[in-house]
């Protein structure tokens, strides 16, 4: 089973498939967005406890750790929408929500 769903997840492609088994951080937040809707970044840092920084770039690169190329955002896997009070707040895009199902049925966190 879970060789079928990793030549599933495989089949979004490979920049898709190995930023997420790469990365405990962004499968983390997928899974927090898969399963709370909508949140912003420092929501997801506080609930999951993962480094404010490292969910950021997660989401949406920093250059340094996390390449913009392999964010969650860039992939299309997360969207973005403005918030309150200038916030900026994020969900899963549908093919995001699609691999944080296959996530969580492989347990790969």
């Amino acid at each position: 089973m879970e060789k079928q769903l990793a030549k599933k997840l495989l089949s979004y492609g490979r920049e898709i498939y190995l930023s997420i088994v790469r990365s405990t951080t962004r499968k983390k937040v997928l899974n927090y967005l898969k399963n709370n809707g909508i949140a912003t970044p420092f929501e997801i840092s506080r609930r999951t406890g993962l480094d404010y920084a490292n969910v950021r770039g997660a989401i949406f690169g920093n250059g340094k750790r996390f390449a913009r190329e392999t964010s969650l955002q860039f992939l299309g896997l997360v969207k973005s929408e403005p918030g309150p009070k200038g916030s900026t707040l994020y969900s899963l895009t549908p093919e995001g929500m699609k691999i944080a199902g296959m996530i969580e049925q492989m347990s790969i966190y």
